[in-house]
């Protein structure tokens, strides 16, 4: 019995190791279909090992414990509760 379980390890251990990375990713549909999605193709050439999926919401989105890795919004950033992380200088946006 040992022995098999051994091997169920090795397996689940290489099953593991060959697997890509997912990144998901939600996001507003107009920000995804216009900017996102058509330079995913340049970034997968780029990292072939993660696998990257769109999950296009308007509404805020769970990221604690939830399927998004990451949530892209327009605004000034004041949402609660959420590491938020300017991606343009809010100056420029005026």
């Amino acid at each position: 019995m040992r022995a098999f379980a051994q091997i169920e390890a090795s397996l689940a251990a290489l099953e593991a190791s060959t697997e890509r990375q997912t990144l998901t990713v939600s996001t507003l549909p107009s920000f995804a279909a216009s900017w996102l999605v058509p330079r995913l193709g340049k970034f997968m050439e780029q990292n072939p090992e993660i696998e990257v999926r769109v999950e296009a919401s308007s509404g805020l989105t769970k990221l604690h414990g939830g399927r998004v890795d990451i949530a892209i919004r327009h605004g000034l950033g004041d949402y609660p509760s959420y590491d938020v992380q300017p991606l343009i200088a809010r100056n420029l946006c005026r």
